[in-house]
């Protein structure tokens, strides 16, 4: 049986000089009603930071089980293990049945396992928020099935957020969509604006004109990574962050990040 890092289940810690997207947050929020959150964006796009301010901006005794997953985690049983300690950093003492069951060999994860833990969840007094993290690191087609069995499931006691580079292949994606019960984040929501991109740059020091501001959000096309790479460049080059955005040193700082970036 493999180790499960700690640090896989911990929320990733605030960083200084981000900007608060409050919108953004309240949506990954959603509402009583909410059973899924999906973020759905390419890398270096902010999904990790945006749900990580979403915990932060939680109300006090809001239980938050996060799971960063890596492709070490693309087999069911480790999938599960990892999903179970999770949770019971945020909810002590559940998932022993399941855990138990999911240990016996030949026993459906599907069938047996993800019954069982609905089941303790089902028993829960509040509500825990469940975070997957970088879910495209998981593609075991086993995995996905026992996802939409654990989705269709999921009792009002369980609020599941997923981030993910790629939307899953879960078939129940468009009745939870016209029920109104999944939140979709997509890319061209998690892009910054001029403001937002101005208040990014002046935290890292950067005093810059607005046609300045303009060009680097129009030239990274507003994602996270790439507005955070202009600004350190031209931090580490102050004449450059004196200069016109038409400089060479400008547009090779603010080249939009790559779809294949190791950012989240």
């Amino acid at each position: 049986m493999s180790v499960i890092a700690l640090t896989k289940l911990e929320v990733p810690p605030a960083r200084a000089g981000l900007v608060p997207r409050a919108a953004l947050v309240s949506l990954l929020a959603g509402g009583a009603h909410t059973r899924l959150t999906l973020l759905s964006a390419p890398a270096g796009s902010g999904k990790t930071t945006l749900l990580a301010q979403w915990h932060e901006s939680a109300p006090a005794g809001q239980p938050f089980a996060w799971l960063s997953l890596d492709e070490g985690d693309d087999d069911p049983v480790r999938f599960w293990t990892c999903i179970i300690e999770a949770l019971r950093l945020a909810v002590p003492a559940i998932g022993d049945r399941a855990e138990g069951a999911l240990r016996s060999h030949g026993t459906s994860v599907e069938e047996v396992v993800v019954p069982l833990l609905v089941n303790e969840l089902s028993a829960l007094p509040g509500r825990v928020v469940l975070v997957l993290d970088d879910l495209q690191a998981v593609a075991d087609e086993r995995i996905h099935r026992s996802l939409t069995a654990f989705v269709e499931r999921l009792p009002a006691t369980v609020h599941l957020a997923v981030a993910t580079r790629a939307d899953p292949p879960w078939p129940m994606l468009p009745r939870l969509r016209v029920r109104d019960q999944m939140v979709e984040v997509r890319s061209g929501q998690m892009r910054f604006s001029e403001d937002e991109a101005g208040s990014y740059l002046a935290g890292l020091g950067l005093d810059l004109a607005a046609e300045q501001v303009a060009s680097i959000r129009q030239r990274t096309e507003g994602w996270a990574a790439g507005v955070q790479l202009a600004g350190l460049s031209l931090r580490d080059d102050p004449a450059a962050s004196r200069a016109a955005p038409t400089t060479t040193s400008l547009s090779a700082a603010t080249k939009a990040p790559s779809r294949t970036s190791t950012g989240r």
